[in-house]
């Protein structure tokens, strides 16, 4: 690998070298490492450090987004033996990468120095000893902000770089390290009020190497800190719930650079991007920016929790721009006894239904993440969670429940009380409320939950069922995985579902994926699929429809699916106009509520209904690998029925 843009190292300075590569995404997509910013911030303010005395001692070496499997420089500069100071800034999506590649550099170097960062570093203090111990390579941990940490170890080291990198840190705040076997851990670093004397790294030029063109995502923060202390999250636990600003010239200035650079989407590091009203001017800031470099295209960021004017009017200026495709607003659960147990500051109903209205008003899209395995869950909780979301017209994705290093969930007293078990990754496996059994119930009935109304497969059909007789949506959908799990042989298809479909493919989050070799025993078999569940509904939940109600529906749902051979646009007559009727429940804010003046299906006259695509090509496969987990686009086929 040619290195010809590398710096050379001056033989009276010792290198400072930040660990920084590209990783593979949960998607399989290249994506640049978010420690990125974290990094170009440290080095960024080490070179201002006292008035630049770090700047005669070190060598710091520039940052280059480099792919993982291209680090092949980082080893060929360690096998030169040259001690030198290495830098990591550990992330969920890095840490195992970040420790096997510094085990490496250890090994070929065994004087030099490394530091390891950022929020997957334990912080509790018997974690922390133990992640030292299980990594002898790594020499010292840093917890809370690394800006000024990093500055005082290089300062204590000045006198030693010549001989050895070795130094008393004991009068550092916020690091940790072996010393003679024994874990030292020294007091607590006080978090910065003033964070504009930490440079931007974008503005100081220190993330200008051309690696960091034509991203992805590129990260930028404007404020630091989190007034929630939800114990699933390390976020306000590590900035002690205050919130940090940045100056706004600063911010400005960041997104015109940034722009420059031509990234797909800029996502912003806050955690309640809305909640000031200086937000309007950055919202309008990026919009300006694609005006004048037609990037970036997106924005991505953590809104501010509850509806505010403010809030509308962010959103109307980034929708109008176009750099927003979807609304996402982060609930995890809607149960009482869940949020209590995770200490969430959650938003009211009627402020949830307040965004939606906002969004809705400008054609787009709002949908919620959840979590399973939190504490206080339970099955039936999780159902209740997920009929919310239907009620309101809304997709929502999951993930499941990881026990982060320095969230408050970690806590051992925490642990402790809710009985938090985990598996080697760090995921919940078991709590109080909920055994392994119960989890896996949960997973399977969030996944039944995207099959059928995530991608439509009874969605029109199931609302009909809730809104004429009473019975809620994910009621039906429970009892038709129990009723057909019990009874195999009276509901084949609908068996194979849950044992073929309906399952994890990956440790983070329930998502659907199959090849179109998977599906087809469904898909190929949709008039039986269907006759299935007319048998259901008629046997299982005793309801008597008449035969044009049930045609309607189920030529409906047919005419949405995607199915080999089918060529669009379709047109179809239904026996009643079904587009009219949904449009009732599309009127309805919360469908439960359902007015006195909601008429019957079976009132309305014949309608048609047209379904397409947007290139309307025949349907070659029924592969499902590439779904918008958000709006559940790129399945269910284009209709006036949609509601996203």
């Amino acid at each position: 690998m040619s290195h010809a843009n590398d710096p050379v190292v001056a033989d009276n300075k010792t290198d400072v070298i930040p660990l920084l590569f590209s990783t593979p995404s949960g998607d399989g997509a290249l994506v640049a490492d978010g420690s990125s910013l974290p990094l170009g911030m440290l080095v960024s303010y080490a070179k201002v450090y006292k008035e630049g005395l770090l700047n005669q001692h070190y060598n710091f070496f520039p940052l280059i987004n480099r792919p993982h499997e291209n680090c092949d420089f980082y080893l060929d500069r360690a096998r030169t033996g040259a001690p030198a100071i290495w830098l990591l800034s550990c992330y969920v999506w890095n840490f195992r990468e970040s420790l096997a590649l510094a085990k490496e550099i250890k090994a070929l170097s065994p004087d030099s120095l490394i530091l390891a960062g950022g929020p997957h570093i334990p912080a509790y203090e018997e974690e922390n000893r133990q992640f030292l111990v299980e990594h002898p390579f790594i020499d010292l941990t840093s917890r809370g902000e690394g800006e000024i940490t990093l500055s005082e170890i290089l300062e204590t080291l000045i006198p030693q770089r010549n001989s050895s990198l070795k130094g008393d840190f004991s009068p550092i705040n916020g690091v940790a390290f072996l010393q003679d076997g024994k874990a030292i851990r020294t007091k607590e670093r006080v978090k910065s009020r003033d964070i504009d004397k930490f440079p931007s790294p974008y503005i100081t030029g220190e993330l200008n190497d051309p690696s960091f063109n034509d991203l992805p995502i590129i990260i930028l923060e404007t404020n630091r800190g989190c007034p929630f202390g939800c114990t699933f999250c390390d976020w306000g636990a590590a900035t002690l719930q205050k919130f940090s600003l940045f100056d706004l010239d600063r911010v400005l200035q960041e997104i015109d650079i940034i722009a420059q650079k031509r990234p797909f989407s800029v996502y912003l590091g806050d955690s309640n991007f809305g909640a000031f009203e200086r937000d309007i001017q950055i919202a309008e800031a990026m919009v300006a920016a694609k005006k004048k470099y037609g990037y970036p295209k997106k924005f991505g960021c953590s809104f501010a929790k509850n509806a505010s004017p403010r809030l509308a009017r962010i959103i109307k200026i980034l929708s109008s721009a176009n750099m927003l495709d979807n609304g996402l607003i982060s609930m995890q659960s809607a149960d009482a006894d869940t949020l209590s147990a995770i200490n969430r500051a959650n938003i009211k109903n009627e402020k949830y239904e307040l965004l939606i209205d906002i969004f809705k008003k400008e054609g787009m899209n709002l949908s919620s993440e959840l979590l399973i395995g939190l504490p206080g869950q339970t099955v039936n909780s999780h159902k209740n969670d997920l009929q919310f979301f239907i009620d309101r017209k809304l997709m929502t994705i999951a993930y499941c429940t990881a026990v982060m290093p320095n969230a408050p969930m970690n806590a051992p007293e925490y642990r402790e009380k809710y009985q938090i078990k985990t598996n080697k990754d760090g995921y919940v496996t078991s709590t109080s409320t909920f055994d392994e059994k119960d989890l896996q119930k949960m997973l399977l009935i969030f996944m039944a939950f995207q099959f059928f109304y995530g991608l439509s497969v009874l969605k029109y059909f199931l609302y009909f069922i809730q809104m004429e007789h009473a019975i809620k949506f994910m009621d039906v959908v429970v009892r038709l995985l129990d009723t057909s799990e019990a009874n195999p042989q009276r509901y084949p298809l609908n068996y194979q579902l849950q044992h073929k479909l309906l399952v994890m493919k990956r440790d983070w989050a329930p998502s659907l994926e199959w090849t179109s070799e998977e599906a087809e025993f469904l898909f190929n078999n949709i008039d039986a699929y269907y006759d299935e569940v007319l048998d259901f509904v008629k046997t299982e939940l005793k309801l008597e429809l008449p035969d044009s109600v049930t045609r309607t529906l189920v030529e409906c749902q047919k005419a949405v699916l995607p199915r080999m051979g089918k060529t669009l646009p379709v047109n179809i007559t239904l026996e009643h106009d079904l587009v009219a009727y949904i449009q009732q429940v599309k009127d309805i804010r919360v469908v439960d509520h359902c007015p006195v003046t909601f008429k019957p299906l079976s009132s309305f006259p014949p309608g048609k209904l047209e379904v397409s695509t947007l290139k309307n090509k025949p349907i070659n496969n029924v592969a499902l690998s590439h779904l918008n987990r958000f709006t559940g686009a790129g399945w269910e086929l284009r209709s006036p029925l949609r509601f996203f």
